[in-house]
């Protein structure tokens, strides 16, 4: 009877020091999703605060166009003045190269407003995942806590039983 009890008191023991050892681990594992949750939350805030026109991309094609649309435009010039063109020719001239320029930034604005579509969709997805794993984490400390209550509670009902069979009693001699 007082190796059960011995065994109760170590199982008992090692539980205790395997939950104490888990919690330590989840922890460590909570402070790992708030740092990763803060990494994500910065990337978004920046991505969604960068402006498309100020993107290498953006400026690069601003600057291929407005220098295609100056060659362009005394091309034509030296063509109308050659051609002896009136005024209304030169002004519509000069409104289809201004169309053209229009034209790239409405595609400019519609790639930012696809860009930060999918940043906002690559951000939710990456949040449902660390949201998925700090539910996981919360169920194993539920885990782990429910498993050494109930060793607790099942090394109290072996004492009690040993209690009723007089394993405690004094023994009168």
């Amino acid at each position: 009877m007082i190796s059960s009890i011995v065994g109760a008191g170590i199982g008992l023991a090692g539980s205790l020091i395997g939950g104490i050892s888990a919690s330590q681990r989840a922890k460590e594992a909570d402070k790992l999703l708030k740092q990763e949750r803060a990494t994500l939350d910065h990337w978004y805030a920046k991505e969604m605060a960068t402006d498309y026109l100020d993107t290498s991309n953006a400026k690069s094609t601003l600057s291929f166009l407005e220098k295609n649309n100056k060659k362009s435009e005394q091309k034509l010039n030296n063509s109308n003045i050659k051609s002896g063109a009136s005024a209304e020719q030169k002004v519509a001239t000069a409104s289809a190269l201004n169309q053209n320029y229009a034209n790239a930034m409405s595609n400019m604005s519609a790639n930012d407003t696809a860009k930060k579509t999918n940043v906002n969709n690559m951000y939710m997805n990456r949040k449902s995942g660390l949201d998925q794993r700090e539910y996981s984490s919360q169920v194993q400390k539920a885990t782990t806590a429910g498993a050494i209550t109930d060793l607790a509670v099942g090394l109290g009902n072996s004492m009690l039983k040993l209690d009723g069979a007089g394993v405690f009693d004094k023994k009168k001699k």
